[in-house]
């Protein structure tokens, strides 16, 4: 199932320049359930599609096939959601975040800073 990624760096820059005129934080991190359909961008470190075939990819899909998804460490996936509810990975979890979104699982634990304007 092919998707579409976007890196992390590029879309927080096109944010940053877009509302330049308008202050916004990140809100301290919290555990939730999010629609892994809604994260549209990784870190730049990491190239798609060729996330889908290394190594760290191959031991999380054996796991998942072992176990299922289980939601263990939903603190080592973090997002930033931006004001229109599109998330972000932001330094942890892409390996989860595309597999999660490529198996159409609906729901996943992450932790996840919430940016507000001021």
């Amino acid at each position: 199932m092919a998707k579409k990624w976007k890196t992390t760096e590029k879309v927080i820059k096109k944010f940053q320049e877009k509302y330049k005129d308008k202050a916004a934080t990140t809100l301290g991190a919290v555990l939730k359930d999010v629609d892994p359909q809604k994260i549209i961008a990784i870190n730049e470190s990491y190239d798609y599609p060729s996330i889908l075939n290394d190594y760290k990819m191959g031991i999380l899909k054996e796991s998942v096939e072992k176990n299922g998804w289980t939601n263990e460490r939903p603190d080592g996936i973090y997002l930033i959601e931006l004001p229109n509810g599109d998330l972000l990975v932001g330094g942890m979890g892409n390996h989860r975040a595309v597999l999660a979104k490529e198996l159409g699982i609906p729901s996943i634990k992450a932790s996840v800073g919430l940016v507000k304007f001021l």
